[in-house]
């Protein structure tokens, strides 16, 4: 297989490993120096020790290869191979990827950089922008959340781009209306899993899922109201975590899409995006975004048209008035007790 063949050079010589940035489901990242120009990079090291990680490696290679160059997106730079260690048949397989010295989402909004309004929307809009980009070359992330999208903080201002392409999907054909395309394995993380997915597995159909791209629109409507609300949980310190209380549990967090599906008619504009006044137009561009039927959500790209005019008008507005961009609720804005199974990936 081509594609984890041993390249001729020692590739590990030419890169000089600094220290653990996080750690994931195959493999973990690290923080490494280029030895021949000193630049920094990512170093995803992939475990592969079975046929299912195989795929899994052979689909996000795939995945960032079919991305291209974007401002957005994490950029992919090369990959190489390594034995995983004596008496194993295990392949290390090295990603070599665009280091972002914010860190993820989460830790740059509810760390000490503590950046206004005007900035979180940029970030925001950035990420959307991101998206849109994916969605317009057939790609489905399948798995946003604010843990996948990092901060490039060396610039004039920061800028949000779209990482970790473990579990997406690529449409081969060209031409394809992704929101058109339908999936029907349930993957993603349970926090940001959209209702059409949920659905049938709450009432334990898993063969009925069915989604399209506008999977990822849900997932971007909740990272945007945890985001502004800066909602978090007791037990996961450091990350925005949407969530609803729920009805038939004295009120206990659970994720949106569940209580959605299980309470219909659940007044979602009083319980998110509470950091934005009634009617505003973010709050019912988000509220749009978090509809049950997909079909009743925008784009990707109309979502990313609609999130510039509101930035446009607002920075109009604050041109006008002379009113500095006001900061967000201090970090944590909420702070819920919620079930730790609900964060595992499914």
């Amino acid at each position: 297989m081509t594609l984890f063949h041993y390249g001729k050079e020692a590739y590990m010589e030419k890169y000089i490993i600094q220290h653990e940035l996080g750690q994931g489901a195959f493999g973990k990242v690290y923080k490494a120096e280029r030895q021949e120009d000193g630049s920094v990079h990512a170093l995803k090291c992939l475990t592969v020790d079975s046929l299912d990680k195989v795929e899994v490696v052979i689909k996000e290679i795939s995945a960032l290869q079919q991305v291209g160059e974007h401002p957005n997106i994490m950029q992919f730079t090369e990959k190489f191979t390594e034995g995983a260690g004596l008496n194993t048949p295990a392949l290390n397989v090295w990603l070599v990827l665009e280091y972002c010295n914010g860190g993820t989402l989460d830790t740059f909004i509810l760390g000490r950089n503590n950046p206004d309004r005007a900035t979180v929307l940029q970030l925001l809009c950035d990420t959307i922008e991101g998206v849109a980009y994916l969605h317009g070359r057939n790609i489905v992330h399948r798995d946003l959340k604010p843990d996948n999208i990092l901060v490039d903080n060396s610039r004039r201002r920061p800028v949000a781009k779209i990482a970790d392409f473990g579990i997406a999907r690529v449409c081969e054909r060209s031409g394809w209306d992704m929101n058109s395309y339908y999936m029907q394995t349930a993957v993603g993380t349970r926090l940001y899993l959209s209702p059409e997915i949920i659905g049938p597995l709450l009432a334990q159909r898993p063969d009925q899922v069915t989604y399209t791209a506008k999977t990822d629109v849900f997932a971007l409507g909740l990272i945007m109201a945890a985001i502004l609300d800066r909602t978090t949980v007791a037990f996961n310190p450091g990350k925005v975590t949407p969530f609803l209380p729920d009805p038939a549990n004295n009120g206990q967090p659970a994720p949106v899409a569940d209580v959605m599906i299980a309470h219909p008619g659940y007044p979602l504009e009083d319980m998110l995006v509470t950091s934005e006044p009634p009617g505003s137009p973010l709050k019912t561009l988000i509220l749009s975004m978090l509809t049950v039927s997909s079909r009743q959500r925008p784009t990707s790209e109309q979502v990313l048209r609609r999130l510039r005019q509101i930035i446009k008008s607002s920075d109009r507005a604050n041109t006008q008035t002379s009113v500095q961009p006001s900061t967000l609720p201090p970090s944590p804005h909420t702070v819920v007790e919620i079930p730790a199974e609900d964060t595992e990936d499914r």
